[in-house]
C-alpha cells in the first residue's frame, strides 16, 4: 500500500530581497521565451510542412502546388525580422543588467560607511533600480549603461535641467526618470514607516566621463564621482533611522514580490 503524500512547505520564512537587474533579467527570460522562441518554432515549422510539400511532389509531381513553400518563405522572413528587431533589444538589455550589477557592487562598498543598500525596487509601473540609506539620508539611482564610442571623448553632460551624451540628446529623459524614482521612493517611505524623507535622485553612467553643475538637485555621475560627492554630504539620519526606513523598504520589497 503506497504511503500518503505528505504536505509540504517551503522552509523560508520571507521571501528573498531582489538582486541588481532582476528586472531586467526577466524582462530578457521573456522576451527569449515568449517571443523570439516562438517566432523561431513558427519558421521551422512552416519549413518542415514547405519540405514536406517537396517530398510529395517528388514522389508524385503532379501533387504540388507551392503553397506551403511560398507561406514558409512569408513566415521566415517575418520571423527573421522579428527576431532580428528582438535580438537588439534583448543586446540592448543584456548591456543594461550588466551595468547594474556592476553598479549595484560598486554601491555595497558603502556598507562599511553605514548605509543600507538595495536593489531593484518595485514601484508604480517603475522598478527604481538601486537605494541607498544612511548617514548622508536617501538616495534613488538609476543606472544607465550605453556603449562608449571606440574613438574620441566619451563624456555626458548635465546642464541642470537636460543631459546630452556625446552631444545628442536621450531617447528616453533620464532627469524625468531620477525624478520619478526619488519621488516614488518618498511615497514608500512615507507608507512604510510614515516618515517624509527627502530624497536625491541620481544617474549613474558607469565608466563615462560627467560634467555636472554645482547645487543641482539630480546628480548625473559615474561611479567613482558618485562615491566622492556622498562621501562630502552632511550627516541628516542617524543608524536608528537609517535602520527603520531600511525595514520598511524591506518589508515593502517582499509584500511586492507575494504578488
Amino acid at each position: 500500500m503506497a504511503k500518503p503524500r505528505r504536505e509540504k512547505k517551503s522552509p523560508l520564512k520571507r521571501a528573498p530581497l531582489r538582486n541588481p537587474g532582476e528586472s531586467l533579467s526577466a524582462e530578457i527570460d521573456r522576451l527569449i521565451y515568449e517571443k523570439a522562441v516562438l517566432w523561431i518554432m513558427a519558421g521551422v515549422m512552416t519549413l518542415v510542412m514547405a519540405g514536406y510539400e517537396w517530398y510529395r511532389w517528388a514522389v508524385k509531381p503532379p501533387i504540388w502546388q507551392g503553397f506551403q513553400t511560398v507561406f514558409a518563405l512569408l513566415v521566415c522572413g517575418i520571423a527573421v525580422w522579428r527576431v532580428t528587431k528582438l535580438r537588439r533589444a534583448i543586446s540592448d538589455h543584456a548591456l543594461g543588467l550588466r551595468g547594474e550589477k556592476f553598479v549595484g557592487q560598486w554601491l555595497e562598498q558603502l556598507r562599511k560607511e553605514g548605509y543600507e543598500v538595495l536593489h531593484d525596487i518595485p514601484g508604480d509601473g517603475h522598478n527604481i533600480d538601486h537605494v541607498l540609506v544612511g548617514p548622508a539620508g536617501a538616495f534613488a539611482v538609476e543606472a544607465k549603461t550605453i556603449s562608449k564610442p571606440a574613438k574620441g571623448d566619451a563624456k555626458v553632460v548635465f546642464d541642470g535641467e537636460s543631459i546630452t551624451v556625446n552631444g545628442e540628446s536621450p531617447d528616453r529623459d533620464p532627469i524625468i526618470q531620477a525624478k520619478a524614482a526619488a519621488r516614488e521612493l518618498r511615497e514608500i517611505v512615507s507608507e512604510t514607516c510614515g516618515r517624509t524623507l527627502d530624497v536625491r535622485g541620481v544617474v549613474l553612467y558607469p565608466g563615462w566621463y560627467t560634467v555636472q553643475p554645482k547645487n543641482s538637485a539630480i546628480w548625473v555621475l559615474n561611479e567613482t564621482r558618485f562615491l566622492g560627492f556622498i562621501k562630502h554630504e552632511k550627516v541628516t539620519l542617524g543608524p536608528d533611522d537609517v535602520q527603520l526606513i531600511a525595514a520598511g523598504l524591506r518589508m515593502h520589497i517582499r509584500n511586492a514580490s507575494k504578488t
